[in-house]
């Protein structure tokens, strides 16, 4: 990792540097380019909490951005019911599920469903108090359906558990009020890979910029900057708004970019997470460096 440089952080909580910190050793000892990305996606799932990260290698040979791996948030409304009945009271808490009534004065309502953590903890108490603080909200709202079937108000709610319960996959789940049935469900959960193996030029897009400028950006409107290419997100379906990007160059070799998108509690990246997603990058960029200098 000769090359990388150090940098301290006191404004963050000790959290996010020490999870840096740790982060940064393994990327040292990665074997493998696999590892070098794995470490580098799960540090920026952490420290983002955001709808949709990608990063993108760079592929000399064709001068190319290569996507190797994204994970994308996507919204499902199905049927189903293999979701069990919540608890009358409390929460019905486990490492990677926790599960919590929407209830009024008479009857339940119907539940919030939320399935490991995105920053890989286990559930704990304080969670099951936070997500039946938004259960109550809900119920006092007076029509759950309703807002289960409004679109802006749906998406409110899942950004009000993002800030409260960051977790990969949020459900609301809304019960037949005579027979206490599951009606519906509406989820948000992560797609892995959704758009693998797909290219860009450079100077593509944003990140094509970023990549053939070698300069991180942090945008607080991504789909109004005229460096904006609506391809990528035709195929998502996700509409960009806050937004960093940053190259992961190591000497003058540019490896890839590394690009964050919105965060789920819908506020803007700060400058402060931008120079962290750009330590993790220079420090994988002389990780890969080092993986394909000669033995």
């Amino acid at each position: 990792m000769s090359g990388a440089p150090s940098v301290t952080f006191p404004e963050r909580r000790p959290r996010d540097t020490a999870a840096l910190d740790a982060t940064l050793g393994r990327l040292g000892s990665a074997p493998d380019l696999a590892g070098v990305v794995r470490h580098v996606v799960e540090y920026t799932k952490l420290v983002t909490s955001a709808e949709a990260l990608s990063l993108l290698l760079h592929d000399g040979a064709r001068d190319e951005l290569v996507f190797a791996a994204t994970e994308t948030l996507e919204e499902r409304a199905l049927a189903s019911h293999e979701t069990p009945l919540p608890p009358a009271v409390g929460a019905l808490i486990s490492p990677e599920r926790l599960v919590v009534s929407v209830r009024n004065q008479e009857q339940v309502l119907g539940a919030i469903d939320l399935w490991r953590r995105y920053d890989g903890r286990p559930f704990d108490d304080a969670d099951g108090r936070r997500a039946a603080a938004v259960a109550a909200e809900l119920a006092a709202t007076g029509d759950l359906e309703r807002v289960a079937h409004d679109p802006d108000e749906l998406h409110a709610v899942f950004a009000r558990l993002a800030a409260a319960v960051p977790s990969e996959d949020a459900t609301l789940v809304v019960y037949d009020r005579d027979r206490r049935q599951l009606a519906f469900r509406v989820s948000h959960a992560f797609r892995h890979g959704m758009i693998d193996g797909a290219r860009l030029a450079m100077g593509q897009g944003i990140a094509g910029w970023v990549a053939q400028h070698r300069q991180p950006v942090r945008l607080d409107d991504a789909s109004r900057d005229p460096r904006h290419d609506p391809q990528i997100a035709r195929r998502t379906g996700l509409v960009p708004h806050s937004m960093v990007c940053v190259p992961m160059v190591h000497g003058d070799r540019l490896h890839g970019v590394v690009q964050v998108i919105n965060k789920l509690d819908g506020s803007a990246f700060d400058d402060d997470e931008l120079r962290l997603i750009q330590t993790l990058a220079d420090h994988a960029a002389a990780a890969l460096d080092a993986l394909s200098a000669p033995a």
